[in-house]
């Protein structure tokens, strides 16, 4: 009885391990996700921000013409 409750621990254990590897790698893989998304939304925002002060200068130089 000690050999199959020693066999169903070790079983246990092993099952257990495999369990916490696999979800701490989707974990990693989340955070990866998580890191180029705001990669990329920092280089939206940088595009925005360039596409703005290029706005705001030809209007600056229109309003000058016209004025």
């Amino acid at each position: 009885m000690k050999n199959r409750q020693f066999i169903v621990l070790v079983i246990i254990i092993i099952a257990q391990t495999l369990f916490f590897y696999f979800n701490l790698q989707e974990i990693k893989e989340g955070n990866n996700k998580n890191y180029t998304e705001i990669i990329l939304n920092a280089q939206d925002l940088n595009h925005i921000k360039n596409t703005t002060d290029q706005t705001l200068e030809i209007t600056a130089k229109t309003a000058n013409w016209i004025y």
